[in-house]
């Protein structure tokens, strides 16, 4: 995903990572392909977190911040993505409910000024990308 991330011109401003051992190793792994260097935040509330938690640690980033990275875990994850896109293809769409596999990318834009405004439904999912479209597999 970090190369997919650099290629396509999408590496983040800054990362949101769960203190857990796992999610900080596929956060080492997407930062080494990025050539420069991505603060980030290891936040021990979302280890696990209901969707809720998640949101409101997405909230908290500062609005310098244009683009944000958040390292999690399912289900929680996969229940925000769902949520906060109102809109997008219909074909991805209907592939991120359908399956939010480890490791997958939902990229959502919104048009808001701070991250305080991102609510749900607020957001347009641009991309949904699996490992499996990547040459992996969907765990």
């Amino acid at each position: 995903m970090g190369r997919f991330l650099q290629h396509e011109n999408l590496v983040p401003d800054a990362a949101l990572v769960s203190d857990s051992r796992r999610t900080r190793e596929t956060l080492d792994l997407v930062l080494q392909a990025f050539q420069r260097r991505l603060p980030f935040v290891v936040d021990p509330d979302l280890y696990a977190a209901p969707s809720a938690v998640i949101l409101t640690a997405i909230q908290q980033t500062s609005p310098e911040v244009a683009s944000l990275l958040v390292v999690g875990h399912n289900p929680g994850m996969a229940e925000l993505a769902v949520e906060l896109v109102g809109r997008g293809s219909d074909a991805d769409l209907a592939q991120l409910k359908s399956k939010f596999p480890t490791s997958a990318l939902a990229i959502v834009d919104f048009d808001a000024d701070a991250w305080t405004d991102v609510t749900i439904q607020s957001g347009e999912l641009k991309r949904f990308v699996t490992p499996a479209l990547l040459g992996g597999t969907d765990d």
